[in-house]
């Protein structure tokens, strides 16, 4: 029989004492305390949604109403910002921010207050779902470097409000995977794929509450590295969200690294 393991007192209230007792010292940086708690936690939640909306990217439905969440997320980041107000002596750093990003396309579609709920209509103008065949016996025929070619045989536009699973389960049984390549946008915010511009919409945030931090005399722990191009370098590749693969199974199309428990038709 093991021998069970024993913890002393002094132990246990050494473990206690580590335990951070207010949100300040939980969203701080090792042994010190956050000066503005509710405004870093309100910036914490926006990448929380950020990854709802990249796991979300191939089921239309679920994905709006992430996005919806996402844009409140961020838009608290703000306020909670201006609740906060009253521990600094100069505010000035904050009405520069709010100037340097007033014409920011981003920024501008974030506070569009149109946009609080997101209706399939404002994505219907620009969205699209690409499916391509992937290792197709017939597609020997095609030279392979023209494969990403727009007017490839195999490669062809499908309506980007049904789910992936849909393509998957209601077409005729095949003998190859696909490639499901989708992209969202926004009528308010035109030219631009929407899980890159939430990035954007990050990264502005984590500038203005950085800045915050260093007003009061206090730094915030950064992530990103000497040539990271994103605050959070899980931003970054877009693509290895917005494209999947399926391959043949035991005869059933089977999607590749599908995340846990998405939404089935």
């Amino acid at each position: 029989m093991a021998e069970q393991e024993t913890t002393t007192p002094a132990e246990v209230a050494k473990r206690i004492r580590a335990v951070p007792k207010s949100l300040a010292e939980k969203m701080a940086a090792k042994g010190s305390e956050c000066p503005i708690p509710f405004t870093h936690d309100r910036l914490a939640e926006v990448p929380h949604w950020w990854h709802e909306l990249a796991r979300n990217y191939h089921e239309p439905v679920p994905f709006r109403y992430v996005l919806g969440a996402f844009i409140q997320a961020a838009r608290n980041v703000r306020f909670m910002l201006q609740n906060e107000k009253a521990k600094f002596s100069d505010f000035g750093f904050y009405a520069e921010w709010v100037a340097k990003v007033k014409t920011d396309p981003v920024m501008q579609w974030l506070n569009d207050e149109r946009v609080g709920v997101v209706h399939q209509r404002a994505l219907e103008p620009k969205s699209w779902l690409e499916m391509r065949c992937i290792d197709n016996p017939r597609m020997v025929a095609v030279d392979e470097e023209d494969e990403d070619d727009v007017s490839h045989p195999f490669r062809f536009h499908a309506n980007p409000f049904m789910c992936t699973h849909y393509y998957m389960e209601n077409k005729q049984r095949e003998d190859h995977g696909h490639q499901f390549e989708r992209h969202w946008e926004s009528e308010g915010l035109p030219g631009r794929e929407l899980l890159s511009g939430c990035a954007d919409v990050y990264d502005r945030l984590d500038d203005l509450v950085t800045q915050a931090h260093e007003v009061l005399g206090h730094k915030v722990v950064k992530y990103a590295g000497g040539d990271a191009s994103r605050q959070l370098p899980c931003m970054e590749n877009t693509l290895s969200y917005r494209a999947v693969r399926t391959v043949i199974r035991d005869g059933r199309e089977i999607w590749q690294d599908e995340p846990a428990d998405l939404h089935h038709p």
